[in-house]
């Protein structure tokens, strides 16, 4: 094949879709199934700042518009609104499943239940990667191998440390969050941050509405702090009056630059693997499709 895809996630779908409208030969392998696609736990926010190269969630895709970002300074009574610069609530996997479906018109092969484990090199260059699918080793090879495995950067990794793809990254933030029925939703148009360092060390803490009465609530603090995370977690989620938890989650989230090249003999590193995450609020969705 042209081109094998190591992930299935808003980088690496993205990624496939352009590369078969192009005329490449392409499969993307994933460690999880079309029912788990775009699982990673998170904000679900897409900015309409960023100009989706896909038409807008719509249907199931689409939780809430969003018409505002509210930013609250340490002192909750004060705020900067940002009016009409909102965007969507998505439902995640309903949005990926979309994206799939546009790949797989495009000529895109996707291969469940895979772990790709590290890269085959050969002549000095990647030719393939091997994995476990469903249980059992295997090679695939590729004329060019797409790293879209998230922070975990299951090929970039474990390439040689003199290729400056192979650059790792510098800082990690942790995040958690829930997705819960509240009693009551006040602004279902406004997502808000909120910069305070007693609850979110050198972070912030969210409220984004999710439609109805039900919103996604979480915070992020340096990794390695995952104690204190937890305990402000609960701190958090205490303040509100919650009916239902509907599911909750949390994640690694690299947030330094991306390294000093995306691109070596045979690979190139996208998404988190990369990262061409928002180092100032952590979001990936938009910059990983756009990049």
């Amino acid at each position: 094949m042209d081109i094998l895809v190591a992930g299935a996630g808003p980088a690496g779908l993205s990624f496939a879709y352009f590369a078969a409208k192009q005329g490449f030969s392409v499969t993307v392998v994933d460690s999880g199934t079309a029912e788990t696609l775009w699982s990673k736990p998170c904000g679900d926010a897409v900015s309409k700042g960023y100009s989706l190269p896909f038409d807008p969630p719509e249907g199931g895709e689409l939780k809430q518009k969003v018409d505002a970002i509210r930013l609250h300074f340490p002192k909750h009574n004060d705020y900067i609104e940002l009016k009409g610069a909102g965007g969507y609530m998505i439902d995640r996997n309903l949005f990926g499943r979309r994206i799939l479906d546009d790949a797989a018109n495009e000529g895109v092969s996707f291969i469940e239940k895979t772990s790709v484990t590290g890269p085959i090199i050969g002549d000095g260059r990647v030719v393939g990667v091997t994995a476990r699918v469903k249980g059992h080793g295997a090679k695939i090879h590729a004329s060019l191998v797409v790293d879209a495995t998230g922070s975990a950067a299951a090929v970039k990794s474990k390439l040689p440390h003199e290729w400056p793809v192979s650059e790792p990254p510098g800082h990690f933030m942790l995040a958690y969050r829930a997705i819960a029925e509240l009693k009551e939703v006040k602004d279902p148009t406004t997502i808000e941050m909120f910069f305070n360092q007693e609850i979110a060390p050198k972070a912030y803490w969210w409220f984004f509405p999710e439609g109805g009465n039900a919103a996604n609530i979480g915070l992020g603090a340096p990794a390695g702090s995952h104690n204190v995370l937890m305990k402000n977690f609960g701190e958090l989620m205490a303040g509100f009056k919650v009916k239902k938890t509907i599911n909750k989650g949390g994640a690694l989230i690299p947030v330094s630059r991306p390294p000093l090249s995306l691109v070596g003999p045979g690979v190139l590193v996208i998404g988190d693997a990369s990262p061409t995450v928002d180092p100032m609020s952590g979001g990936g969705i938009n910059s990983s499709v756009n990049a």
